[in-house]
């Protein structure tokens, strides 16, 4: 009786010791990430030259795989309420997802250390007039934020 209240206990808690882990394996700091884009449309193919920023990764943020793997990492990230997230796929090495919105489609995959990363994000959009897009971004850990 003592080994199924305790294995009971167990279950309940489980959910609260995978709550904390990030689906970003990435220690949280100060990251220097480079993107560049390749843009194609109607079988025409430009690719930009590749642009460096400075951003801070929380915790929270790695929580969620799309905070950190946006193309928006120069901005502040504000979420699509018409994408659904699918196919989450993590481990201590690689993220993997799909999003379904309203206009596009996107899928990533990203390799990872715990203090870099390499992503490749496709966005597909719906209408055929729109371009694919291809970005490729790398992010490396350069220390903690600042406050």
């Amino acid at each position: 009786m003592r080994v199924l209240r305790l294995l009971l206990l167990a279950l309940m808690l489980s959910p609260l010791a995978f709550a904390n882990n990030p689906a970003v394996n990435l220690e949280p700091g100060k990251y220097e990430i480079a993107t560049s884009i390749e843009m194609t449309m109607n079988g025409n193919s430009k690719t930009y030259p590749s642009q460096t920023t400075i951003r801070c990764l929380s915790s929270a943020q790695l929580a969620d795989p799309e905070q950190v793997f946006n193309e928006r990492v120069a901005a502040a990230y504000r979420p699509d309420p018409s994408c659904t997230q699918h196919n989450l796929k993590t481990s201590s090495t690689s993220v993997s997802y799909d999003e379904d919105c309203n206009n596009r489609t996107v899928h990533v995959d990203a390799t990872l250390s715990p203090t870099s990363y390499s992503a490749v994000r496709k966005v597909a959009p719906k209408s055929p007039r729109a371009p694919h897009m291809a970005y490729k971004i790398t992010g490396k850990r350069t220390g903690d934020c600042t406050k």
